[in-house]
């Protein structure tokens, strides 16, 4: 008989898959801002960046870029026109795109009190029903708890409460 292993992910097994928040000192969200670059909503980039690091601008030009050096993007393997391997590809320049986010919507080009009005008036669309999204996440976690005990998982295999059960905020 064969016998396999499995891994059952921890807590932040899901947050460690974005390795260039985990590789930030302030876990910027560099992913959610490049991606908002992308899409032309750069006020929401700034947002994004300077939602946990208030000198946002700052790091945009002297920042070490260590989210950078483990962007996943470098590697990508990267092919020419005849789908030939030419090398690895390479990463976002995440620190630029900072730095260009907050030139256009920054300390650069906005007085400080709209700023902070801006920051704090932000709530990222995935936060705007974190109640309603709690309990959800809650009751599945409940009703998941049920079926492991009605399934009569082996002691080995432990599911955890990630939130406390009576929150009042989001995890």
């Amino acid at each position: 008989m064969t016998t396999l292993r499995v891994d059952v992910p921890g807590e932040t097994y899901h947050q460690e898959l974005i390795s260039c928040q985990v590789a930030c000192p302030v876990h910027t969200d560099a992913r959610g801002y490049v991606r908002a670059i992308a899409e032309g909503r750069f006020e929401n980039a700034y947002l994004i960046a300077r939602g946990p690091n208030p000198f946002a601008s700052i790091c945009g030009r002297v920042c070490g870029a260590p989210c950078e050096a483990a962007c996943r993007r470098g590697k990508v393997p990267r092919v020419d026109d005849d789908g030939a391997f030419v090398g690895p590809d390479r990463p976002i320049a995440i620190r630029a795109l900072k730095r260009f986010v907050c030139e256009l919507h920054g300390p650069e080009a906005q007085s400080p009190h709209s700023i902070l009005r801006g920051v704090e008036n932000y709530a990222p669309a995935i936060a705007a029903n974190a109640e309603e999204m709690a309990a959800l996440l809650r009751t599945s976690l409940d009703g998941r708890l049920e079926s492991a005990r009605a399934n009569q998982w082996p002691s080995s295999v432990r599911v955890r409460r990630a939130c406390p059960p009576l929150m009042t905020s989001p995890c």
